[in-house]
Parts: structure tokens; sequence; C-alpha cells
């Protein structure tokens, strides 16, 4: 049984030390990147560093994101600052200040609808929606999963219509409002057959 355990270990120690070792030349491979880049690759450069770093170092992440929007201001692509904002939000919600997180979301989905990207304006309001339910601010919350659900409809995006309409159940499941969480889960249930 000792053995089992040791080998056990031994076998999680390995995995870690590979996955920190992909993770690393990730990093170092965009980093390389950056220097070579126009403009607008270097946006996206920042972003995508700043997206490795989202869940296991938000301060870095909220580096990077910074770096990525002082590089889309630069160029004023609303595009690209809406994914810059975007990264910036996703930051600030890991490192636990939701509402400048919000602040960023609200900034990404003016410049995303600025660039007619509707599939990334849901992602938006998703993010809105989120960190609204975290704030306790339901109202607004299952306002902008509803936003997010009808524009998902109207691309025939019915996959992320049915996930919003979850968001919009499980925000209604949160301040107990049963009937209407039922009813918004049903609707999704309805998408998803």
């Amino acid at each position: 049984m000792k053995r089992a355990y040791i080998i056990l270990i031994a076998i999680c120690i390995i995995s870690l030390n590979t996955m920190a070792q992909i993770f690393r030349h990730e990093v170092d491979s965009l980093k390389s990147e950056i220097a070579k880049a126009d403009k607008k690759q270097k946006v996206l450069l920042y972003d995508a560093l700043s997206r490795l770093y989202w869940n296991n170092n938000p301060d870095t992440s909220l580096y990077y994101a910074e770096l990525s929007l002082l590089a889309a201001k630069k160029i004023n692509d609303a595009e690209l600052l809406g994914e810059a904002y975007n990264s910036m939000g996703n930051a600030s919600l890991m490192l636990k200040n939701t509402a400048k997180a919000l602040d960023y979301y609200v900034e990404s989905k003016g410049f995303r609808e600025k660039a007619g990207d509707k599939v990334k304006v849901t992602h938006s309001l998703n993010n809105i929606g989120i960190a609204c339910r975290n704030m306790n601010m339901y109202t607004e919350s299952v306002n902008a999963f509803k936003e997010a659900a009808e524009i998902s409809r109207q691309l025939d995006d019915y996959e992320n219509e049915a996930q919003m309409l979850l968001r919009v159940a499980e925000t209604y499941d949160r301040i107990n409002n049963n009937n209407k969480a039922l009813e918004y889960a049903l609707n999704a249930l309805n998408i998803f057959i």
C-alpha cells in the first residue's frame, strides 16, 4: 500500500512538472513573438498572455491586460479595445474587484457594439450579468443575461441562448424566486432538446 502511495505521488509530481513546463513554454513563445509583432498583433499577444494567467496569477493577468489596453488605445481599434477591456474585467474579477470588473465589462460591450461583433457583445453581457450577480444587483444581472439570450436567438446561436436562460434561472434561484427560476430553466431545456 505504501508503495502505491509513493508511485501516485511520483506521478503527480511528474504531471505537475510537465504542466509547468508546457505553461512556461507557452508564455515564453508568446513573449518572443511580441518583439517582432505589429501593433495589432501586440494587442492580441498581450491579451493572450493575460488569459494564460487568469486563473493562476491574476496580478500578472492584470499586468498583461493593461499592456494590451495601452497598445489597443494607441491604434484605436474598437474590436481590440473590446478584447482588452474584457481581459481587464476578467483579471479584476479574479482579483475580487468586482465593481471595477463591471466597469471594464461595460466598456468592452460598448467597443464590441461599435465593432459590430454581436457574438462578443453576448460575451460581454454574460460577464456583466455575472459581475452584477456577484454584487447582488440581481435585476441588472437578469437583464444582461436576457439581452444576451435575445441576441443569441437572433444569431441562431441556440446553445448560447439556452446557456443565458440558464444563467437567468440561476439568478432567480439565488433570490429564491423559484417560479421564475423554473420558468427559465424549462425555457432553456426546451432549446437544448
